[in-house]
This record gives C-alpha cells, structure tokens and sequence, in this order.
C-alpha cells in the first residue's frame, strides 16, 4: 500500500498524552466558559477539536496512534459517529491497514429522527461478520461511542474495542460495555444542568458559533 506523501509514518513519531495535551493548547483548543456539551451536561471548560483537526498532518499523526493502540490485533472496519468521527475512521482506517497490509472498511454512523447512532447507506451489509474498532475524539458520559457499538452488534458486527483521542469523563471500560482504549485522559469536570455551579451563579453559556 502506498505512502500518503508528506504524512509521516514511523512509529517513533507517535504522541504520548503529555504531547496530545500541549497540542490542544497550542492549538487554542481548550477554551473556558460555561459550556453545554454534547452529552447535554455542563461543564466549565471545552475542547474545540475542530481547531485540531485543521492541520491533516496533525490528524494522520493522531490517527496512526489510535491504530497502532490496536496493533496486532485483526481490525477488518473502523466505524465513527458523525460528523466528528469521519475523519477519524478514515485515517484511522488507511493506518491499521497499511500497519497490517490488509483492506480495512472506513464507516461511520449518522443520527435518526429520534437522534440515535444509526448505520445506513447500506454499511449494515458491509459491517456484518467484521471485526470493529469504535473511534471517537472526546469521550465525556460515553453515550455517543456506546450507541455506535451497540449498532455495529446490531448489524452483526464484532466490537474489538473503542478507541478516542481523549477520556475526560473518566470513563472505564466495565462502564462502556467495550474494552476502552485512549491517547489522552484528563479530569476535567462536567454537571448535570440542575446541579451546574455555573447555572447557580447565573454565568450565561458560552456560544460556540
């Protein structure tokens, strides 16, 4: 399999949680504020992956991380919820098999009208009898990366694991259901909206757009 040019590949290239840390901040992507995460919990601080994702080199780099977590084990489909995820699959995907020198699908899911994880555009037929790794970039409550797994079994998929740039939900894999793997986990701390600190101070949220 060729070579993304200008991508680099070796493994001594690869980011420890400390280095993924100081990207983010480098990056101006850990904002503070009053923020409504995807999970629908509060929190005080934000990690704006978008800025992350700006820079390809950057993204392949993080990518052959999160597959060579998984090095050595037999990875058939790598499967993300979008929008986040996509690109995390793909590169995800074109990593593990070009460590392994075998075909890899790329997938990702995409939310219904009742905003559940779905596959579709006929990836149900594609994901039956493989063997899965679940990326995603920031893991808070674990609900998105648990609906995601939880539809690849439907489809006949075999989750192997699930895979994220970083924990900071402290989430642990007897909670997710899946063994969890991750590049970076940190505390950082999040509410449920009625017992949010913030809301009792009357701080307003913070807009994202």
């Amino acid at each position: 399999m060729k070579r993304l040019t200008g991508i680099p590949r070796r493994e001594e290239r690869t980011m420890g949680k400390n280095k993924i840390e100081a990207m983010f901040e480098q990056c101006g992507a850990i904002l503070a504020g009053h923020f409504i995460l995807t999970s629908g919990r509060h929190s005080d601080r934000y990690l704006e992956k978008a800025l992350v994702y700006t820079d390809p080199e950057r993204v392949s780099n993080l990518c052959f991380d999160l597959g060579s977590k998984v090095r050595g084990i037999r990875i058939e489909a790598v499967v993300g919820p979008a929008v986040g995820g996509v690109g995390l699959s793909l590169m995800t995907a074109y990593h593990i098999a070009s460590l392994a020198n075998y075909k890899v699908l790329s997938l990702f899911t995409e939310k219904n009208k009742e905003g559940k994880q779905t596959l579709k555009r006929g990836y149900q037929k594609l994901i039956a009898g493989k063997k899965v790794l679940i990326v995603d970039d920031i893991l808070t409550t674990g609900g998105s990366v648990k609906e995601v797994a939880d539809e690849v079994a439907r489809a006949g998929g075999k989750v192997v694991a699930v895979a994220v740039l970083c924990n900071r939900g402290g989430i642990i894999s007897e909670k997710l259901g899946y063994p969890l793997l991750h590049l970076w986990e940190t505390n950082i701390e999040s509410w449920t909206p009625e017992f949010c600190p913030l809301c009792q101070k009357g701080i307003p949220i913070t807009n994202l757009k």
